[in-house]
């Protein structure tokens, strides 16, 4: 029978093979896939967190000198008497000796410089690399208008101003940090005037620059009311605040941001950008100085543009691996299982009888060549068994045309040669009868002869069966025949030399167990005479089945 071409135990195998295979690579692939992503996220938040801490301590570092060089110079003219000239000759030398200020001012309070001044203030800023004076109690300025004087004399401490584009002045975005300073009058501590410094804003977007990571890094820093100093994109600095920039681009992370930095928490986000058009990464510090808050963020896809290519480079390799794969496995299926092929033919051609089919020599010895020297194995036996069983033929034949010679011999000797035939004939009935119970009886009934089921079956040796009475062993079950002997059935068939056939009877097993049966007695004769019988005895269900 030729078997199709997918019920071929190579198809099947290999088939096997590629689906677990396309199942298992691709997912392992995209497990160390998302790891790889994982991974190059993590170092990639490393390094804005670190980015983020680095230019938090820049800014720190810079606002926490000006913020101190103001206090000093506060503290510096505390109880002095100052006049115009004085003033004017502090305010040069601060700008002479601090290059990062990029103004500096010293404003009184009315009538505090001198009792015939009302208003002065008196201002310095850089402009084109010289030093251009101002000043600040003119009727275009009027300096106690200004949030940076009104703040610092309201809170009687340092103050820091929003950023704001001085027009006029340093002509550029600026953010003012000022002092208050004082004077005792008539034994009272008062506030004699403020002094302020302008920190020109060009270095926080130089600091934010060097601070900013990869291509697509970037850095937001916000003062304390959320106005923008530094942005991506320039046109929203000074502009717009974190909070109206949150509403208009539909991002409610940046006031969300804003809000954290507020009260003091620092912390990162990853959200989808409605102005980048990509999902970012956003890590947020405020700054302890000035109330200002820093944003360091970068475009997640950059991070995992070598992770989709390595996808992509994996998914083509991938391919490929599975094409070969198919190819390698198909060929050695086909190689290592074609011996299978043969046998397959070999053992049915064994069942239709055909034991001389020819069985090619195993080249391996694997499991398959074990399988083929068994096959081998077995087609010799079944040879051997073949010729024997002919061989058996051929001498009961031989025999029986021997007893056909002896019976013309003395009644000695045809006793003996009859016992050799009932001999051969019992022996035969025995090996037909592997699943009965045969049992050989002389005329009194006694067992004299058994075959090997029966000791298997009642567990009885055969120094406990023979010339014992059958009845020891066997009881019928029908109705007692004339003197109440329940073997008297057997007497009778005996004495007359009958067949019994079918009788139900019971017979112990092995364990104590009865168990029915049906009962065959076939006479043994002497010529005329009978001489014995041969019982034999058949499960009553398998009789019943054979009926």
């Amino acid at each position: 029978m030729r078997v199709a071409f997918f019920d071929r135990l190579p198809v099947r195998l290999a088939g096997i093979i590629l689906f677990l295979g396309f199942i298992a690579v691709p997912v392992v692939t995209e497990l160390k896939r998302r790891a790889a992503e994982e991974i190059v996220l993590q170092q990639a938040e490393l390094q804005a967190a670190t980015a983020t801490i680095a230019l938090v301590e820049g800014l720190q570092k810079e606002l926490r000198s000006v913020e101190t060089t103001v206090r000093y110079i506060a503290q510096d003219l505390e109880d002095r008497e100052l006049s115009p000239a004085e003033v004017n000759r502090i305010i040069g030398n601060v700008m002479t000796g601090t290059a990062n200020f990029s103004e500096f001012s010293i404003s009184f309070e009315p009538y505090v410089l001198e009792p015939g001044i009302e208003r002065f203030g008196r201002y310095l800023s850089r402009s084109g690399g010289k030093l251009v004076a101002r000043d600040l109690a003119a009727q275009d300025y009027q300096y106690w208008t200004h949030d940076w004087y009104a703040t610092a004399l309201g809170r009687r401490d340092v103050a820091w101003s929003e950023p704001f584009f001085d027009q006029g002045g340093a002509n550029a975005d600026v953010v003012k940090v000022s002092a208050p300073f004082y004077r005792t009058i008539n034994g009272r501590r008062t506030v004699a005037g403020v002094v302020a410094a302008g920190l020109a804003l060009d270095w926080v977007r130089e600091l934010a620059h060097q601070n900013e990571f990869f291509d697509t890094g970037y850095v937001m820093i916000f003062s304390k009311t959320g106005r923008l100093i530094t942005h991506p994109n320039p046109k929203y600095v000074l502009t717009e605040t974190m909070e109206s920039l949150a509403q208009s681009a539909s991002m409610p992370e940046l006031a969300q941001i804003y809000q954290r930095v507020s009260t003091n928490r620092q912390g990162a986000l990853s959200y989808a950008s409605n102005l980048l058009h990509v999902r970012v990464h956003e890590n947020y510090k405020p700054v302890q100085i000035g109330g200002w808050g820093v944003v360091v963020g970068y475009k997640e896809a950059e991070f995992l543009q070598q992770v989709s290519a390595f996808r992509w480079i994996t998914t083509v390799s991938l391919a490929v691996t599975m094409v070969l794969l198919l190819a390698i496995v198909l060929l050695t299926t086909r190689f290592a299982l074609r011996p299978l092929e043969q046998l397959t033919r070999v053992s049915q051609e064994i069942t239709a009888g055909n034991l001389e089919q020819e069985i090619a020599p195993p080249r391996r010895n694997d499991e398959i060549g074990i399988l083929t020297r068994s096959f081998m194995l077995m087609q010799e036996t079944l040879k051997k068994n073949r010729q024997l069983e002919k061989s058996v033929q051929e001498r009961t034949a031989e025999v029986a045309a021997a007893n056909v010679k002896l019976q013309a011999e003395n009644l000695e000797r045809r006793w003996t040669n009859q016992a050799l035939v009932h001999q051969r004939r019992y022996d035969q009935l025995i090996i037909n009868s592997i699943t009965d119970l045969v049992f050989v009886l002389t005329k009194a009934r006694n067992i004299s002869r058994v075959n090997p089921a029966v000791p298997h079956f009642t567990g009885r040796t055969l120094m406990e069966l023979i010339d014992r009475p059958l009845s020891d062993v066997v009881r019928l079950d029908g109705p007692d025949a004339p003197g109440g002997s329940k073997t008297s059935p057997l007497v009778y068939a005996l004495n007359e030399g009958r067949d019994l056939r079918d009788l139900p009877a019971t017979i112990d097993d092995k364990d104590g167990r009865p168990v029915s049966v049906r009962l065959t007695m076939f006479p043994l004769r002497d010529g005329d005479k009978v001489v014995g019988g041969i019982v034999i005895l058949r499960n009553a269900r398998n009789a019943e089945e054979s009926h």
